[in-house]
């Protein structure tokens, strides 16, 4: 598809190497990612860390709604996965930790 430049037309919607791609990139492995797109991409545990940084640093310092900032800052991720490949299934849990952390308070699921 994206040598020929092809797209097809489904759902009235038109489809092409591009759209696909968006589709499968959460559940791809790294590798295959960087095969179809040489993309690098970041590993979702970094956003999680990060995160949690910034909420033990909140709270060491005293800041008052830091909480609040952090839901603020990093809000909920709407992403639709599919699962080609089992280290999709890693990366939705991953995920799910994540919105965990934001969506409810960081304090009751710390730990």
């Amino acid at each position: 598809m994206k040598e020929k430049n092809i797209t097809i037309k489904e759902y009235k919607k038109d489809l092409n190497y591009i759209t696909y791609l968006n589709k499968l990139k959460e559940t791809l492995t790294n590798e295959h990612l960087k095969l179809l797109d040489e993309e690098e991409r970041e590993n979702p545990s970094d956003s999680i860390i990060v995160i949690l940084k910034e909420y033990v640093t909140n709270k060491e310092n005293n800041i008052e709604n830091g909480y609040k900032k952090i839901v603020n800052k990093y809000l909920i991720s709407v992403i639709k996965l599919n699962f080609p490949l089992v280290t999709g299934i890693e990366r939705l849990r991953q995920k799910y930790y994540r919105d965990l952390l934001i969506e409810k308070d960081i304090a009751n699921n710390f730990s």
